[in-house]
Order: C-alpha cells, then sequence, then structure tokens
C-alpha cells in the first residue's frame, strides 16, 4: 500500500485537511497527538476533549469510520503512524471489507500510543420503536435515516398497529437497552457509560444513536479519566449531533418519568417535519424495497412482542 493517496481539494478533503495531508499536523508542542475513531458521535467528542480549559490533547479531526474507504486508507495509516493517543469504538475485523478493525489498527500506530476504548452510546428506552436496518436492496429510508417499527408492520399487514399500553414493557425496554450496553462495555473492556442512562430527560437523546450533550460531556470527562490526563471540558455553546430530533411518544415518556412536554414531530436541521410525513414516505419506499420489511421483522421479532405490535 502506498503511503499517500491523491483526492481532489473539495469541501470534504478541506474539512479534514489534516486528515488528507492538505493542511499540516497541529505543531509539536509536548502534548500527544490524538485523533477519535468511530460513529457521527466521534467528532463531538473531539470537540469537547478540544474544549478542555488546559488542553492536554492535540487532535486531528478524520472521517467516521462508516465513511472511509480504500483510497483513504493510507491517510488513516499514515496519521495512526504519528499518533500518541487513539480514541476509538469498538469497530469489527474486516469492516465493510477493509481491515478497519479495531485489532487491525494497532500495527498501524505508532510505538508506544496509547488506547482508550469507547463505547458506541446506544439507547433505545426513549425511542423503543426506532430501529436500523440494513439491506443490500437499497440504503436509507427517505426523510430520516431510521426506521419505526410501527410502519414495518404497517407495511406488512396494511394496518397500523397499536402498540401496547401497559407502562412495564416500556420500562422493560429501557432496562434491556441499558442491559446490553453494559454487556458490550464489560466485554469489550470499554469506558463505562451504561450507569448515566437509568432516568432520562427530554433533552438525553435526539434519536437512539445521537446522545444529547450532557451524555457526551460526560463521555468525553470519563474518557479523559481512562488516559489518566486531568478532566474536564467547556460545555458546548451549541447542540452538538443537532440534525435530527425524533419524537418522544407521551406514553413512553410516562413511563420513564421524564417531565416536560414531549414534541410529536420531528425535528430536521432545525425544520419541524410532521412525523405523519415521515410514514407515509416510508410507506411508499418499503413498497419499492420489502427486503427491509421482511428484516426489520425477523431482525426485531423479541422487540415486536414486548412492544405489542404482533
Amino acid at each position: 500500500m502506498s503511503e499517500t493517496t491523491h483526492r481532489p481539494v473539495d469541501g470534504r478533503t478541506l474539512h479534514y485537511g489534516e486528515f488528507y495531508g492538505i493542511t499540516p499536523l497541529p505543531p509539536e508542542d509536548g502534548r500527544p497527538l490524538a485523533f477519535v475513531l468511530g460513529t457521527c458521535q466521534s467528532e463531538a467528542l473531539r470537540l469537547l476533549l478540544a474544549s478542555a480549559p488546559t488542553p492536554s490533547l492535540r487532535t486531528v479531526r478524520v472521517p467516521p469510520v462508516y465513511e472511509l474507504d480504500e483510497d483513504e486508507l493510507p491517510h488513516l495509516r499514515r496519521l495512526l503512524a504519528r499518533t500518541d493517543v487513539l480514541f476509538v469504538q469498538p469497530v469489527s475485523d474486516n469492516y465493510r471489507g477493509m481491515p478497519l478493525g479495531t485489532s487491525q489498527l494497532m500495527p498501524w500506530l505508532a510505538p508506544g500510543a496509547q488506547l482508550v476504548l469507547l463505547p458506541l452510546l446506544v439507547y433505545e428506552g426513549m425511542h423503543p420503536f426506532q430501529v436500523t436496518v440494513r439491506h443490500p436492496s437499497a440504503g436509507d429510508p427517505p426523510v430520516v435515516p431510521y426506521h419505526d417499527l410501527r410502519t414495518i408492520v404497517e407495511a406488512h399487514t396494511g394496518t397500523r398497529p397499536e402498540p401496547t399500553r401497559d407502562l412495564d414493557a416500556y420500562r422493560q425496554m429501557s432496562a434491556n437497552s441499558i442491559a446490553e450496553l453494559r454487556r458490550r462495555e464489560q466485554a469489550g473492556d470499554l469506558v463505562s457509560m451504561s450507569d448515566c442512562f437509568e432516568r432520562p430527560g427530554l433533552d438525553s437523546w435526539r434519536t437512539i444513536n445521537h446522545p444529547g450533550n450532557a451524555l457526551l460531556v460526560e463521555l468525553a470527562q470519563r474518557a479523559q479519566a481512562a488516559l489518566g490526563v486531568p478532566v474536564g471540558v467547556r460545555e458546548p455553546d451549541r447542540v452538538l449531533l443537532n440534525s435530527v430530533h425524533t419524537p418522544v411518544e407521551p406514553l413512553v415518556a410516562r413511563a420513564l418519568g421524564m417531565s416536560g412536554t414531549p414534541r410529536r414531530d420531528w425535528l430536521l436541521q432545525g425544520e419541524v417535519v410532521p412525523d405523519e410525513r415521515v410514514r407515509s414516505e416510508q410507506l411508499r419506499w418499503y413498497a419499492r424495497y420489502p427486503g427491509f420489511v421482511q428484516e426489520g421483522l425477523r431482525r426485531y421479532a423479541d422487540r415486536l412482542a414486548l412492544l405489542g405490535l404482533t
């Protein structure tokens, strides 16, 4: 593999200029060079780590792992060879057909580099009907990149199901989600965050995998503690991971003891989008891609039963 590949200079390469070698890495000043590799949560975490009142790290912005392609591996390898601290969410070996697994990255790291394993923050208790489904027939559904189990069932049966009104079912969903994160933390020796999900508020989660600012701040501070550097970051002056806000069902809010009035419609890039629009457009899309419906029914059979959707 060559050490460099050339890409056209465009908005993306300029945004990740240090990663692509278009702009120089932060100058040596005695602090370790670090970056965060993982999902969309990674850049939010990097921003917080860089915001420490007395920054103990020099950080580099890199693309999320799901956007990387073969042409970008030389850039990743070049950066890893100069990295002192790698914060990484668990990535399976040969992810998307490339050597991007956490264990596969280790040989590329600089000698003596430190590794901090972070959890992928996912919580399904606040949005129990929201799921992600992957199928080779197509990409994400229209309007929002999430599926709703009620809409999947409606696409299958022709009738929108009425979910259970048993509050204990939603509490069980929450408990199951926390237990799954705790299991992954313990199995992978990850920084622990599962203890932070017990009492969610309406601003705790935007989607099942977009935590609110408070949780991201806590993760950044726990990552600092795991690394052994001074703990503390500045409160962000904007909402992080702000592109998609999911409606919260009043019954779910009641079951989880959340105060305030839940929002009934979506908020996408600051624009209010009725939930009915998302439902109707996705139903038409499922008619063209029925493989998603079958995969959703298969993959989430247990949750469908718990929520009274079957």
